[in-house]
């Protein structure tokens, strides 16, 4: 069953997933993973019902395993919505129009987004993954996931404001602080965090955060801007990007391909009606540049 609300959001999968129960009899004829534990090890797909099967002993399987799965899966069921989650952070301004981050893990995503909603009057729409659809031509969010967590090293750098709020993690002495993770879910709603489902996105940032060095924007050009949002539309449906570690093998696909035309025909609608910014800089330029561009 998918909800789309912020209470019923995980860290990484923006809908709610219900656990049914232990049995041996699955009435339900779609839109279920099913786990069995025996001595076979297998995977295997249902794409048109979207259902996935798992079979391997308890003692082996791996939990993001099912979650890579169930990510797949809800992938699929939106696509046929003509709905999409994109792996991003987005902010949304007092217009109710959101700028979307997009970029490789630790490219500062979430430092830049926190930076917005803890030093300006944004509100935080995702962390890590958005539901989003074409509404009138215009690409609007419906739900994305809140759950924010932090290295201790980015709090220490970037929000020192929080340090007097968090317990000094107890490994601080044998790993890298830049390793180690904090949620601070708890410590932005006592501040007064401001929380969005629903905004316009008007402006996309493919981000690079640097320590040093002069702010780089440029806008991307039509053909590259076209792709990009293609593939960001399409990676959790394709799921390359996983593998079912358990098995040491990659996960299966769920591409459907009478949904591949809509998909690139939003892609180009997306590409040619929203600013694009390919942008390298330090997170207080970049920052500065967007609170700008956005009447602060």
């Amino acid at each position: 069953k998918i909800i789309y609300n912020s209470d019923t959001i995980t860290k990484t999968i923006p809908v709610k997933i219900e656990y049914v129960e232990e049995t041996d009899n699955i009435a339900e004829n779609e839109n279920i993973l099913v786990y069995k534990n025996c001595s076979k090890t297998s995977v295997d797909i249902d794409v048109k019902n979207n259902i996935s099967f798992l079979s391997m002993p308890e003692d082996n399987l791996f939990f993001p395993d099912i979650v890579y799965l169930a990510i797949g899966m809800i992938a699929n069921k939106l696509q046929k919505e003509q709905k999409y989650f994109i792996q991003s952070s987005v902010v949304k301004n007092e217009k109710g129009n959101s700028i979307m981050f997009l970029g490789d893990p630790n490219s500062g995503k979430t430092t830049l987004a926190s930076k917005l909603i803890l030093t300006g009057n944004w509100s935080l729409v995702s962390n890590d993954n958005v539901i989003v659809k074409l509404e009138k031509d215009k690409l609007v969010t419906i739900a994305g996931t809140k759950s924010v967590q932090m290295r201790y090293g980015a709090i220490k750098l970037f929000f020192p404001q929080l340090l007097d709020k968090i317990n000094t993690p107890k490994e601080i002495d044998t790993r890298d602080e830049w390793d180690i993770k904090i949620y601070v879910n708890d410590i932005f709603k006592e501040i007064g965090v401001k929380y969005s489902d629903e905004s316009v996105v008007s402006d996309i940032y493919i981000i690079n955060t640097v320590k040093n060095g002069d702010i780089f924007i440029r806008e991307r050009e039509a053909i590259d801007r076209n792709l990009l949002i293609y593939e960001h539309l399409t990676k959790q449906i394709r799921s390359n990007r996983y593998a079912l570690t358990s098995f040491d093998r990659p996960m299966p696909s769920f591409e459907q391909e009478e949904y591949m035309q809509a998909r690139y025909d939003m892609a180009k609608i997306i590409s040619n009606s929203i600013n694009i910014y390919e942008t390298k800089g330090s997170v207080d330029n970049i920052i500065e540049n967007i609170k700008a561009k956005n009447g602060r």
